[in-house]
């Protein structure tokens, strides 16, 4: 039986991301997905913070040039994510170079037209802006209690 490449992807993507969520934070990963794999609770000074958010992951093998990244998402998920009150990190992680884009799920139907929401899919492209590493997950422990996806410099381009 073949491992189909996406596959391949997907767990290198979940590897790499397990390597850059610190030891501080918890990364539980959901079973049964529909559009979230991942809930992350903060922890400040060995304390829960009550403070969860949710990630979905998408790798790619694409080839990426200047630091961008363009990915094809289903305007039913910017429908679904829209719906959800907890924030969603929307990270798409390149096998190619070993690098993270992330955005804020939730507001991303508020960015587009409705013209745009009423395809079935959108092209979204993340550039040096939305990079992230693990100095971001350190980071919102203190950025969290704010408004979230303002104070973490993940902005939509």
């Amino acid at each position: 039986m073949k491992r189909p490449k996406q596959h391949r992807t997907d767990t290198e993507a979940c590897n790499a991301l397990r390597a850059i969520v610190p030891s501080t934070s918890v990364l539980r990963e959901i079973e049964h997905d529909y559009g979230l794999d991942f809930q992350i609770e903060l922890f400040r000074n060995e304390k829960s913070t009550g403070q969860m958010f949710y990630l979905q992951l998408k790798g790619t093998d694409v080839n990426i040039n200047k630091d961008k990244v363009t990915y094809s998402l289903k305007t039913e998920h910017i429908e679904y994510y829209s719906t959800i009150k907890d924030p969603i990190l929307f990270i798409i992680y390149s096998t190619k170079t070993s690098q993270f884009w992330a955005i804020w799920a939730n507001e991303l139907k508020s960015i587009y037209s409705q013209k745009l929401l009423n395809q079935k899919t959108i092209q979204i492209t993340l550039d040096v802006r939305n990079l992230i590493d693990k100095s971001f997950f350190i980071s919102l422990v203190k950025s969290f209690d704010f408004d979230i996806p303002n104070k973490v410099n993940i902005i939509f381009s």
